[in-house]
């Protein structure tokens, strides 16, 4: 007599329905995002805030969020709130995100939302 071992039980339909699940946040999370790029164009001056440069054509590639959006999770507090963005130039916001300190202005600005947003922060 030999031994079979159990078939092994068949999870696509979970895979499938997580994957499903994963893809549904990832489009809201892009709508949401896409909603707050609008809201920073439409309610702050089209130009530059670190060198004033004017921004004439929106994109969202010039919209900024000072507390990055990336470190959601960290926060309780909605971090795609019109008060966390900023629009700059293409170069200014490369530099942001290359090397704050060469962006003065900016990193004074993060610097000022983080403390303002402490009290969001998850310990």
């Amino acid at each position: 007599m030999t031994f079979r071992p159990d078939p092994k039980k068949d999870y696509t339909g979970e895979k499938l329905l997580k994957q499903s699940y994963r893809e549904k946040k990832k489009a809201e999370a892009a709508r949401n995002h896409r909603h707050f790029y609008e809201i920073v164009w439409r309610t702050t001056p089209h130009k530059c805030y670190e060198c004033g440069e004017p921004v004439t054509k929106f994109h969202p590639r010039f919209v900024h969020h000072v507390i990055e959006k990336h470190l959601q999770d960290r926060y309780t507090c909605d971090l795609d709130h019109p008060d966390n963005g900023v629009i700059l130039c293409w170069n200014c916001h490369n530099q942001v995100h290359a090397n704050i300190a060469k962006t003065p202005k900016v990193q004074a600005l993060t610097f000022i939302r983080v403390k303002r947003n402490q009290q969001y922060r998850i310990k």
